[in-house]
């Protein structure tokens, strides 16, 4: 009896981990090496943080993340989803020496 729960127990496996695939990385867990900081508003983007400069795809699909610098020549990165048409309430601020 031991030998067939065995058996049944290895086809379920052999049937359901083929499935899984990892899941794309949040715009938090993609920025994990510079702390995020909080925005005040999430409908638009403020005027200081300058020009766009460039922007990137993320790995997470749907969200891009769009660098702006200010007079100061410091980048600002937000992310941006524009599938949904939101802007995440976090940013990286990468200052330059």
């Amino acid at each position: 009896m031991n030998r067939i729960y065995v058996l049944l127990f290895s086809m379920v496996l052999t049937t359901i981990l083929p499935g899984c695939e990892k899941m794309p990385p949040t715009p938090e867990e993609a920025a994990a090496g510079v702390p995020p900081k909080t925005i005040p508003m999430t409908d638009a983007i403020p005027l200081e943080y300058g020009d766009l400069v460039g922007v990137a795809a993320t790995e997470t699909p749907g969200w891009a993340l769009l660098y702006f610098q200010r007079p100061d020549k410091s980048l600002v990165a937000v992310y941006v989803n524009a599938q949904r048409g939101i802007i995440w309430d976090k940013v990286v601020d990468i200052p330059r020496r």
